[in-house]
């Protein structure tokens, strides 16, 4: 999947794609695919699916923030980058259940905006990179 984003022109020092945050395509994913979605956030027996959506999105994560580890410069070891995509991953995929339970009341525009701004000024200022 990182080769395949990158090649669609994902800025590596931003981490934007046609300037547009990554979480803004995971939540119009979920917006587009609302039916399959639902079900997995409201059905127990969904836990396994979205398991394997979080251990995607953190392996994901993991690998697309290497050149950011990397423009650091900072002491970045494999167990912090590890810890660091385990959260967003998680992150990313509470706010969107939230988001799904609550009836997506704001568009995937709005949600990915919130979850961005919330994210990544944490994640710049622990990999020592200013905005």
């Amino acid at each position: 999947m990182e080769r395949s984003l990158l090649e669609s022109g994902l800025d590596p020092d931003s981490l934007l794609l046609n300037k547009r945050p990554l979480s803004y395509y995971f939540f119009a994913h979920i917006e587009e695919n609302l039916p399959l979605y639902r079900p997995l956030f409201t059905d127990p027996r969904g836990a396994v699916v979205l398991e394997a959506v979080r251990a995607a999105t953190e392996s994901m994560s993991y690998q697309l923030h290497q050149p950011l580890r990397k423009r650091a410069g900072s002491p970045w070891d494999e167990d912090r980058a590890g810890l660091t995509a385990a959260y967003l991953s998680g992150a990313l995929l509470a706010s969107a259940r939230n988001w799904v339970l609550r009836g997506c009341p704001e568009n995937s525009r709005v949600i990915a905006y919130w979850f961005s701004a919330m994210a990544a000024p944490g994640l710049l200022e622990l990999m020592g990179i200013s905005q």
